[in-house]
């Protein structure tokens, strides 16, 4: 029946268009209805090669396409439109998607390329440092974004399906990202093809074919009518929902054959199927870090796919490679970081020095980082009172931790449960980001609820200061060298191999809620280094300006929507029950002082202009009435209170006709454009900055490119001066070291009374304590980051 299931969903692919499948038939499936993969391929510096070698690129082109259409066969895919050299194809799986363009970068190499072309050094043979081919010929360019089109239709002339919407969109946005010979997949398309991966690989042998009386005579004849690309009419029309032989007779013919006739009597795509098309062995991922495709304000709350995702987080980018070629991912140009917002592999601590398949082997006796585990604390008390509120706790607390990671230089390596493993190249940077830590998790709001529980109650000092809210954090690093480096075989993401891991997660194991253990060497070298910085705090990377900036602008536009929210509720409240749910909906702003406005034979009451824009002005949060952002906000703002005080006034009075209600709702609105015209925008207004909805593929991109560029307006990083204290809690040996060390406790001097509450001890049964030495070494001067009115984590839609 296994066998049944895959013969039918491979010639239902092979049969219909991506997209198209019946709802019911996809579920039966196990595919996701209407959903799509859509793949954008081009040739790398195709202009240049028609200028210089026109008769070999016109050659070269044609030995392309037909190797491109002869792969789209084979993995069931559609050829939704070409201009040139560029395709655009669709497939029912994105595993399909991921399969084709593996297998073309390898049949690329093996191409009889024209040999004028292979002069051109868009096109000429390159070799890895073993020697080993890494390119040759056409340099074909991959990007694949996985999604529901908005629309699937036929085109009146061309018979093709064509597809549009926002998925089109994020694909062509994507694809002006890679250089010839890359792959590069959305997150989207990562997350339906993780853990099959392994379905890319080597020949297998042929799998035990269906019995022949299984299939009707009628579904073997229908269904070898059937070509595997094109979606057009067939001359069998004979449905063959009955493909399991119910309601049809039995084929006897083919009951008196082996399993040889039964292949030869099935479709030709199952046969080249059931072969499974020989690809290369596995296929190495590297992750590229996240991009600012899409606009950051629809996604400051969380929704229980998001797994804690981090304030400011853009796309998700991933290379895909064929493991033999895994060393073009060295020959590669880098991305375009005016655009990136989260770290890629190559950004992480020693990525030049990484091992990858084919590459050369790399020297990192000179080379050290600082490897930091962080886990949350009370997450499992929590989740014996409430699953779900654990659960949500927890996505806080992961989004906490990666917006703030963003800021301090870190690289997130790995992540299960809440247990961070991260890498630093400088000790300063992790043990700063740990103190940004602990202080940013008591100010995330967390919710009454999760506040009423023990475990994460708010506890304050003897100066009302907060010492501990909500979920917090127990932190422990070490510096040291490692082996090896590199990209985790399912994620993508740096991965360090050695012996100063595990002396980092034993260092880790021992902390307590809300510490930070580190050795006291790594102590005294951080504290020279802040001492050395008199000047002030150190410059700051675009990466962590980017992500600043985004992350001020979300937080006034949460901090904004969240004021005019409650005074909605406010004004609600007041009016009565006599109020729909539409005019409930256009409520914006608090009663104001009104003026009279004659429509005809109605009299309504309009707020005037100057009580509207002074009853906004509390709404602003401090400080921000200067932003262009926000501007743009209190514009919309006053344009739906004037509409939705229009329509309190007038729709309660009007008649149950609803063709009248229509025509006075359209009356309305037209006066009220010329009562109070729109004030014109500044011509420098950050696009995006207002909070109306993408509809075109201009809107996101212009978007993106305003917002991941306007960090270039900060010349560093907002910083505030704090103070740290250091204390020593003694030396110990923790189990699998054999020398002994003295661990040092760091943290802010707001909160030092957090050693009065137990927190001024390592945790028991973890390490073994030679020498108990309690006492206050130093404290030291150093500038965090400013997270002063910003919002730290995602935050749940009810709580």
């Amino acid at each position: 029946m296994k066998d049944l299931a895959v013969w039918r969903l491979q010639r239902l692919k092979a049969r219909k268009a991506p997209g198209t499948l019946k709802e019911r038939v996809a579920k039966d499936l196990g595919l996701i209805p209407k959903e799509i993969t859509v793949v954008f391929t081009d040739v790398q510096g195709s202009t240049d090669l028609w200028e210089q070698f026109p008769l070999a690129m016109s050659a070269a082109l044609d030995l392309h396409d037909a190797l491109l259409r002869s792969l789209l066969k084979k993995f069931y895919g559609y050829e939704v439109t070409t201009e040139g050299d560029s395709f655009t194809l669709a497939f029912h799986e994105a595993i399909d998607a991921i399969a084709f363009s593996i297998r073309l970068q390898e049949e690329l190499m093996d191409v009889a390329w024209p040999e004028d072309l292979l002069l051109s050094p868009h096109a000429c043979p390159d070799t890895s440092a073993k020697g080993d081919k890494l390119f040759a010929g056409l340099r074909v360019r991959a990007a694949i974004h996985t999604g529901i089109p908005d629309s699937i239709k036929v085109h009146a002339e061309t018979a093709q399906i064509e597809y549009s919407g926002e998925i089109m969109e994020m694909a062509e946005c994507i694809s002006r990202l890679p250089s010839g010979g890359q792959i590069l997949v959305s997150g989207a398309t990562f997350q339906r093809t993780f853990g099959r991966l392994h379905e890319i690989g080597p020949q297998k042998e042929v799998p035990p074919m269906i019995q022949p009386s299984a299939v009707s005579s009628i579904g073997l004849r229908s269904m070898q009518s059937f070509g595997p690309t094109r979606l057009r009419a067939t001359q069998d029309r004979t449905r063959i929902s009955t493909f399991f032989g119910r309601e049809q007779k039995q084929n006897e013919d083919a009951a008196k054959c082996g399993k040889a006739a039964a292949l030869s009597a099935m479709p030709r795509v199952y046969q080249q199927r059931a072969s499974v098309v020989p690809l290369s062995k596995s296929v190495t991922v590297i992750d590229q870090g996240r991009f600012a495709l899409i606009d950051f304000s629809s996604q400051a709350s969380l929704s229980p796919e998001d797994d804690g995702l981090a304030l400011v987080e853009g796309t998700s980018i991933v290379e895909m490679l064929p493991t033999p070629l895994a060393s073009r991912a060295l020959a590669f140009a880098t991305l375009d970081n005016s655009l990136k917002v989260g770290p890629s592999f190559f950004d992480a601590p020693g990525a030049e020095l990484a091992h990858l398949p084919g590459g050369g082997t790399q020297d990192l006796e000179d080379f050290s980082v600082t490897i930091v585990f962080c886990s949350c604390c009370y997450y499992k008390d929590l989740a014996m009172h409430s699953a779900s509120l654990a659960a949500t706790a927890l996505m806080m607390y992961k989004s906490c931790v990666r917006t703030t990671i963003r800021l301090c230089n870190g690289v997130e390596c790995q992540e299960k449960e809440g247990l961070f493993m991260l890498a630093f190249l400088q000790a300063r940077d992790a043990v700063e980001w740990a103190i940004t830590l602990n202080t940013a998790l008591p100010k995330v709001d967390w919710g009454a609820k999760i506040l009423k529980q023990n475990a994460t109650r708010e506890i304050r000092g003897s100066a009302n200061q907060v010492l501990m809210r909500g979920l917090p954090a127990a932190i422990g690093m070490l510096r040291g060298h490692v082996v090896s480096i590199c990209p985790h075989a399912t994620t993508g993401k740096a991965d360090y191999f050695g012996a100063t891991l595990n002396r980092a997660a034993r260092i880790f194991s021992a902390a307590q809620p809300g510490q930070v253990l580190l050795e006291e060497g790594l102590a005294n070298d951080v504290c020279g280094e802040w001492a050395r910085m008199t000047s002030g705090p150190a410059k700051a990377g675009p990466l962590a300006l980017r992500n600043f900036h985004l992350l001020q602008r979300i937080s006034d536009e949460a901090h904004l929507q969240g004021a005019r929210s409650q005074n909605s509720q406010d004004v609600c409240s007041n009016l009565g029950a006599d109020l729909t749910p539409m005019h409930r909906e256009n409520l914006s702003l608090p009663s104001t002082p009104t003026k009279c406005v004659h429509l005809d034979s109605i009299t309504v009451s309009v707020p005037s202009l100057e009580a509207e824009q002074q009853a906004l002005q509390p709404v602003l949060a401090p400080g921000a009435q200067s932003r262009r952002s926000i501007q743009s906000e209190s514009r919309a703002a006053l344009q739906r209170s004037r509409q939705g005080s229009l329509q309190r006034s007038v729709m309660p009075r009007n008649t149950d006709d609803p063709e009248g209600q229509a025509s006075l709702v359209q009356e309305i609105n037209a006066r009220l454009q010329q009562l109070t015209p729109r004030p014109s925008e500044p011509s420098d207004t950050p696009a995006g900055a207002g909070m109306q909805p993408r509809t075109s593929k201009t809107a996101i991109i212009d978007n993106a490119m305003r917002s991941a560029n306007l960090a270039g307006q900060l010349d560093e990083l907002p910083t505030k001066e704090s103070q740290i204290e250091i204390h020593s809690l003694g030396t110990y040996v923790f189990k699998g070291i054999v020398k002994p060390r003295r661990i040092v406790q760091i943290l802010p001097a707001s909160i030092s009374e957090r050693l009065t509450i137990g927190h001024g001890q390592l945790k028991r049964g973890k390490a073994t304590c030679l020498n108990v030495e309690q006492v206050h070494l130093t404290t030291a001067t150093v500038w965090l980051p400013d997270l002063s009115g910003l919002q730290l984590a995602r935050q749940p839609s009810a709580l």
